[in-house]
């Protein structure tokens, strides 16, 4: 453990790199304000991710000089979007209106920010900490072979996994952030990743949604301080990507989301110019890298989402070309767009990766009527009943549901959010059908998202803070105006006015418009929006919280209760932590994924033919896993071990993530099974268990049956 203060560095580092190349392309751009610092993050990761596709073609090393260079390229093209749209989000000058804006989402931001970071910190235990889940393996020795080859290309993170392919898509903008934090810092791979999540979850996934809430809902101090605030409200983002999978990309690709769908509204904003909305349109472009090379679900998330917000730009555009008289283009329009949509649908859909991602089986974890509710009441993913030997019942976020609900109210009359009222139950149905039907047609839909409720139940969270943000700030007004129309159906009907000299009725003067002044205006606005901060962070807490976050720290802490801590407990971990001063550099170490032993790359910088749990095999991998033990009488194996430059090899005991895997995968490997009884193998280091008498329950053996081992690259891995 090193505490918190170990992971300030690559934490820092993160979210430069997550917005300051974004913030100088956006400028370039023509972005300005909050809209600028919110679309920041979305354009900072297509620049990272292209940059390290470009220098892996250029055949240059991945770091900073490349990320530099790319940022320069990218603004240079930039530069003509920003002449045409002569500025995105441009405030009217700065004054105390403009300051209580600003001072108003920094309050949110800040607010927010601190209590989600406290519980975060909490929950995932310690930077060193790694994710007890299937794809933790894969990430953080995702991130290890990155700064190992130089290579942080997208074509080739596959590679990993896939040793002897060409090509091999893996989206890599995640790991390519982590390793800039890494070899910028020098700090280790588990506390860079750590470091990162909490710069995507409190730095990038903040700043989108302000900007989001600024664009729908204008320039409302109290919505956006509310804005930053909510997002320590809800739990789906970015809890859920955290505690399951682990699904890093994930994480990242939905905290982008916010910044395109913001740059889609003032797209389809008919009260701005033509060239502002192409501008919009043009920047919403540049954030599509970003988005497909985090993860390519989010693209797909970014079409659900906007379909409400498209199929209102339609209306509204054949509607205007109806009153002008036109005839035919209201009439062909739509349905051109719906064909070239169908059309476009179709080809993806039946793509062989959209194909493949479908056929992931999930089985219903709800009936639909508890997951209706589930959406509803944001206590998404709760398992009401056990399944699969869990039982995880979440508590409602009642706070969060009641704006939500008041929020929608609200949508249904203001033009401007029913889009938003729309996108959400699009959002909510996608979970509802992931996580309570299962069916060959619904997963025509959550295919996009291998059917896996914990990577859509993050997208209502999205909607969700718009339409909460809407409830705080309009929903005093709304208030005020039922109260008054209550009381004057209570009064009964009103009496006929006197009747005055000459038999005109007396009429009351209409009073005079009294402006306040800016200075009053925004002393008023920072007041009510400390408030609302203040408001939404007391009703941030509850059972809800308590089990969400406590859920998070079971998946992150490690333990010397082997059942508790599923994949990599503390005795292993502490064995880890000395493999790379006992195991000589270049001389690789076998072990079976399964049993937390894959983290040997990542940890301690050593190799492992086997770095996730679903590694493709070549013959000598394949010899390995299943006849190491028989070294001393099989000459096979010891050319393999040779060609593989494998020394040593780690038993981690019986237990394997989830205790066994259904599907039978963790026995590919009986070859490093009962080391301690195999000839030619010597035990140099172990971990006992919490029972010592037992004997260790973690160990690293040298292979002697293969005499001494040249160190070198493992073949094909890079």
């Amino acid at each position: 453990m090193v505490g918190w203060s170990g992971a300030v560095a690559p934490a820092a580092v993160a979210a430069a790199v997550l917005v300051v190349p974004g913030l100088l392309v956006g400028r370039a751009a023509g972005l300005r304000g909050l809209v600028w610092t919110g679309v920041a993050p979305a354009l900072s990761t297509g620049v990272v991710a292209l940059a390290a596709v470009g220098a892996a073609v250029a055949g240059v090393r991945w770091g900073l000089l490349p990320l530099a260079l790319a940022t320069a390229l990218a603004v240079v093209v930039a530069l003509p979007v920003g002449l045409l749209t002569g500025g995105l989000g441009r405030g009217r000058g700065v004054g105390h209106r403009d300051a209580a804006v600003a001072l108003s989402a920094l309050g949110g931001l800040v607010g927010g920010g601190l209590l989600a970071g406290r519980r975060l910190t909490s929950a995932l235990w310690d930077p060193t900490a790694v994710s007890q889940s299937y794809d933790a393996v894969f990430h953080l020795n995702a991130v290890r072979w990155v700064l190992d080859t130089g290579d942080g290309s997208s074509l080739h993170l596959g590679r990993l996994t896939d040793p002897g392919a060409a090509t091999s898509f893996y989206p890599a903008a995640w790991h390519d952030v982590v390793s800039l934090a890494a070899m910028t810092t020098g700090s280790p791979v588990d506390v860079s990743t750590n470091a990162t999540a909490l710069a995507v979850a409190l730095v990038a996934w903040p700043l989108g949604v302000v900007g989001l809430v600024r664009v729908v809902l204008g320039r409302r101090p109290v919505a956006l301080a509310a804005a930053g605030a909510l997002t320590a409200l809800f739990t789906a983002q970015p809890v859920a990507p955290l505690g399951w999978g682990v699904l890093y990309p994930t994480l990242l690709t939905t905290s982008l989301l916010p910044a395109p769908l913001a740059l889609l509204v003032l797209a389809a904003d008919r009260s701005r110019t033509a060239r502002a909305r192409l501008g919009a349109l043009a920047v919403a472009a540049g954030t599509l890298p970003g988005l497909a090379l985090a993860q390519p679900s989010g693209g797909f998330a970014l079409v659900a989402l906007a379909l409400p917000l498209g199929a209102v730009a339609l209306t509204r555009t054949t509607t205007a070309w109806w009153r002008t008289g036109q005839r035919v283009v209201p009439v062909v329009l739509p349905v051109l767009v719906v064909l070239v949509a169908l059309l476009a649908w179709r080809v993806v859909d039946t793509s062989a990766s959209v194909v493949s991602a479908r056929n992931t089986p999930w089985a219903p974890m709800a009936s639909v009527r508890q997951a209706v509710e589930q959406a509803v009441l944001f206590s998404h993913l709760s398992i009401p009943a056990p399944a699969n030997g869990a039982e995880v019942t979440r508590p409602p976020l009642w706070l969060a549901a009641a704006l939500v609900l008041l929020g929608l109210a609200l949508a249904v009359r203001r033009r401007q959010l029913r889009w938003v009222a729309g996108a959400h139950v699009v959002a909510s149905a996608l979970f509802v059908v992931a996580w309570a039907v299962q069916s060959p047609l619904t997963k025509r839909f959550t295919g996009y998202w291998f059917n896996d409720a914990y990577r859509i139940a993050p997208l209502a969270t999205i909607t969700g803070i718009v339409l909460a943000s809407a409830a705080v700030s309009l929903g005093p007004a709304a208030a005020r105006r039922v109260w008054r129309r209550l009381r004057l159906l209570l009064a009964g009907p009103r009496r006929p006015a006197a009747r005055g000299t000459g038999g005109r009725a007396r009429r009351r003067a209409a009073p005079a418009v009294r402006l306040v002044p800016a200075e009053r205006w925004a002393a008023l606005a920072t007041m009510s929006s400390a408030l609302a901060v203040l408001v939404v962070l007391a009703g941030a807490r509850g059972p809800g919280y308590a089990v969400t976050y406590g859920w998070l720290y079971a998946n992150s802490v490690a333990t010397s209760d082997t059942e508790y801590s599923d994949l990599l407990d503390a005795p292993e971990r502490a064995l880890l932590d000395r493999v790379g001063s006992q195991v000589p550099a270049g001389v690789g170490v076998a072990g079976n994924p399964w049993d937390g032993s894959g983290f040997v790359y990542a940890i301690a910088d050593r190799a492992t033919p086997f770095p996730h749990m679903t590694s493709t095999f070549d013959a000598d991998r394949a010899l390995v896993a299943s006849h190491l033990r028989d070294a001393a009488t099989d000459p096979a194996v010891c050319e393999a071990v040779r060609r593989l430059h494998l020394g040593y090899a780690l038993d981690f005991g019986w237990w394997h993530l989830w205790k066994r895997d259904p599907a039978e995968r963790d026995l590919r490997y009986p070859g490093l099974e009962d080391l301690a009884t195999a000839p030619g193998f010597t035990a140099v280091d172990s971990e006992d268990g919490p029972d010592a008498s037992a004997g260790p329950v973690a160990t690293l053996y040298r292979i002697d049956a293969c005499g001494e081992i040249t160190p070198g690259a493992l073949p094909s891995s890079s």
